[in-house]
């Protein structure tokens, strides 16, 4: 092989390596999950630190896709969660859940969200496999078939909306400028560096 083709050879080797830097992602934990709740509240809302008649609400929270199982009964059960916010019309609200249960197609699906107080019993297709003592979180788009909101002395009212849940490590990742950037001046050093070679091949 003469100097050339070696001077190739580091060349192609360089390109891979700048690349496997300039693009490699960390990836989040495979088994956490965002559940993501929007919707509106209905006029005869009544106002509490959590809802107005009217106003445009979301929450989110973070699970793990395989959670621990707190307590269940025959068809439901309790988990953890994290990372919970809450806006209502746009503004942060600091408020956290005193729990999180999920049911099953039998006891009307989707999940129970309770503010010591304030209940939200959203009801549509059930969001796991498993079964209540070992259940597996399912991503997907999903529309509330019926939504309450339950506030002390209060009758119920109807909620409005979607539940999404989604899989952060499965988003592909852009890079972003400066990644960009530094990819083009590696590349351009390298380039240099092959014509350098070349040049003292062919004179040789």
């Amino acid at each position: 092989m003469n100097n050339f083709e070696k001077a190739s050879a580091n060349f192609v080797a360089a390109i891979a390596a700048v690349v496997v830097l300039t693009f490699a992602v960390p990836s989040a934990s495979a088994d956490t999950l965002q559940v993501t709740e929007s919707g509106t509240f209905a006029s005869n809302t009544p106002t509490t630190t959590e809802s107005k008649a009217n106003e445009n609400f979301s929450f989110s929270f973070d699970v793990s896709s395989t959670p621990t199982v707190i307590s269940h009964g025959q068809y439901d059960f309790v988990t953890s969660f994290s990372n919970f916010t809450y806006t209502l019309n746009g503004k942060t609200v600091a408020v956290t859940p005193t729990s999180l249960t999920w049911n099953a197609a039998q006891d009307g699906g989707l999940f129970d969200i309770d503010f010591n107080g304030v209940e939200f019993e959203l009801s549509g297709s059930q969001l796991y496999t498993g079964s209540v003592t070992k259940p597996t979180i399912d991503t997907g788009t999903y529309n509330l078939a019926s939504g309450s909101l339950f506030v002390d002395g209060c009758d119920p009212v109807k909620l409005s909306g979607n539940v999404v849940i989604t899989d952060p490590s499965k988003t592909s990742a852009t890079p972003e400028p400066s990644s960009l950037f530094l990819l083009g001046t590696g590349l351009a050093g390298l380039g240099g560096m092959l014509k350098r070679k070349y040049r003292a091949a062919t004179s040789a």
